[in-house]
């Protein structure tokens, strides 16, 4: 081929966060995890629509050296946001339910 670049992997996803003031009719189950203040939910909206300025990027692989094993590029996905919205509902001390924490799992490039 005459060209050695190198292996890559490249991808370019823009992410978007949406939220609505009523409850959508196409979730047909939800489970109750925390009573929110007026307080806690204006500051949790506003840390959600702030979060793909610090994560502009969908990306669901974590890149991972091969020689070294050290992460290279971390993912960011749903499953990201959704613990991120997590973590920033225990800094603003809400007591969510249920207290055993669900695995997560996850995809790795090599």
């Amino acid at each position: 081929d005459g060209y050695n670049i190198g292996k890559y992997v490249s991808w370019e996803n823009e992410a978007r966060i949406y939220h609505s003031t009523h409850i959508s009719t196409e979730w047909t189950e939800a489970y109750y995890m925390a009573p929110l203040t007026g307080v806690v939910m204006e500051k949790i909206i506003q840390r959600a629509v702030d979060y793909p300025n610090k994560r502009p990027r969908y990306q669901p692989f974590e890149v991972v050296s091969i020689p070294s094993g050290n992460l290279i590029l971390r993912s960011s996905g749903s499953d990201d946001f959704v613990w991120s919205m997590f973590r920033d509902l225990a800094d603003l001390y809400v007591d969510i339910d249920p207290i055993l924490v669900p695995p997560r799992g996850k995809v790795q490039l090599f």
